[in-house]
Protein backbone atom coordinates (compact mmCIF):
# COMPACT_ATOMS: atom_id res chain seq x y z
CA UNK A 1 0.00 0.00 0.00
CA UNK A 2 3.04 2.67 0.48
CA UNK A 3 4.73 1.69 -2.24
CA UNK A 4 1.67 2.46 -4.18
CA UNK A 5 1.14 5.93 -2.43
CA UNK A 6 4.72 6.38 -3.02
CA UNK A 7 4.31 5.76 -7.36
CA UNK A 8 1.33 8.08 -7.22
CA UNK A 9 3.57 10.84 -4.88
CA UNK A 10 1.67 10.72 -1.84
CA UNK A 11 3.05 12.10 0.86
CA UNK A 12 2.45 9.90 4.69
CA UNK A 13 2.73 9.74 7.72
CA UNK A 14 4.52 6.77 9.76
CA UNK A 15 1.77 4.31 10.46
CA UNK A 16 0.47 0.88 10.45
CA UNK A 17 -3.24 2.32 10.21
CA UNK A 18 -4.58 0.70 7.23
CA UNK A 19 -7.49 2.56 6.93
CA UNK A 20 -6.01 6.07 7.30
CA UNK A 21 -3.44 4.39 4.14
CA UNK A 22 -6.67 3.54 2.56
CA UNK A 23 -8.63 6.66 2.58
CA UNK A 24 -4.83 8.74 1.32
CA UNK A 25 -4.91 6.52 -1.88
CA UNK A 26 -8.68 6.91 -2.54
CA UNK A 27 -8.02 10.99 -1.80
CA UNK A 28 -5.72 10.03 -4.48
CA UNK A 29 -8.06 8.63 -7.17
CA UNK A 30 -6.49 4.56 -6.63
CA UNK A 31 -9.58 3.31 -5.62
CA UNK A 32 -9.56 -0.08 -4.00
CA UNK A 33 -11.44 -3.38 -5.64
CA UNK A 34 -14.82 -3.98 -3.67
CA UNK A 35 -12.99 -7.29 -2.18
CA UNK A 36 -10.43 -5.39 -0.59
CA UNK A 37 -12.60 -3.10 0.78
CA UNK A 38 -12.51 -4.25 4.25
CA UNK A 39 -8.54 -4.51 4.86
CA UNK A 40 -8.38 -2.42 7.78
CA UNK A 41 -8.98 -5.20 9.73
CA UNK A 42 -5.33 -6.71 8.70
CA UNK A 43 -4.21 -3.42 11.00
CA UNK A 44 -3.90 -5.55 14.24
CA UNK A 45 -1.12 -7.86 12.39
CA UNK A 46 1.15 -4.89 11.59
CA UNK A 47 0.71 -2.76 15.07
CA UNK A 48 -1.01 -4.15 17.98
CA UNK A 49 -0.09 -7.89 17.36
CA UNK A 50 3.98 -6.50 17.09
CA UNK A 51 3.84 -5.38 20.98
CA UNK A 52 3.95 -7.66 23.57
CA UNK A 53 1.46 -5.92 25.56
CA UNK A 54 -1.48 -6.56 23.15
CA UNK A 55 -5.20 -7.74 24.63
CA UNK A 56 -4.87 -11.59 24.10
CA UNK A 57 -8.24 -11.18 23.72
CA UNK A 58 -7.68 -9.87 20.08
CA UNK A 59 -8.00 -12.87 17.58
CA UNK A 60 -8.11 -12.64 13.42
CA UNK A 61 -8.82 -15.13 11.14
CA UNK A 62 -5.34 -15.99 10.22
CA UNK A 63 -6.53 -17.55 6.90
CA UNK A 64 -8.80 -14.74 5.95
CA UNK A 65 -5.54 -11.83 6.75
CA UNK A 66 -3.95 -14.49 4.53
CA UNK A 67 -6.33 -14.15 1.59
CA UNK A 68 -6.67 -10.55 1.99
CA UNK A 69 -2.58 -9.90 1.99
CA UNK A 70 -2.91 -12.04 -1.36
CA UNK A 71 -4.82 -10.26 -2.69
CA UNK A 72 -3.66 -6.65 -1.97
CA UNK A 73 -0.04 -7.46 -2.81
CA UNK A 74 -1.41 -8.94 -6.51
CA UNK A 75 -3.55 -5.32 -6.54
CA UNK A 76 -0.71 -3.40 -5.52
CA UNK A 77 2.05 -4.32 -7.96
CA UNK A 78 -0.63 -4.97 -10.75
CA UNK A 79 -1.16 -0.75 -9.83
CA UNK A 80 2.82 -0.53 -10.23
CA UNK A 81 3.14 -2.61 -13.24
CA UNK A 82 0.32 0.12 -14.87
CA UNK A 83 2.18 3.15 -14.03
CA UNK A 84 5.32 2.16 -16.01
CA UNK A 85 6.30 3.80 -18.46
CA UNK A 86 6.78 1.78 -21.48
CA UNK A 87 10.39 1.52 -23.13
Amino acid sequence: MKALLSDFGVRFRKTHEIGALIELAESAGCSLPENLKNLDILTPFGAVYRYEDYDSELSLDRGSARQLIRGLRTWVERGLRERQPEA
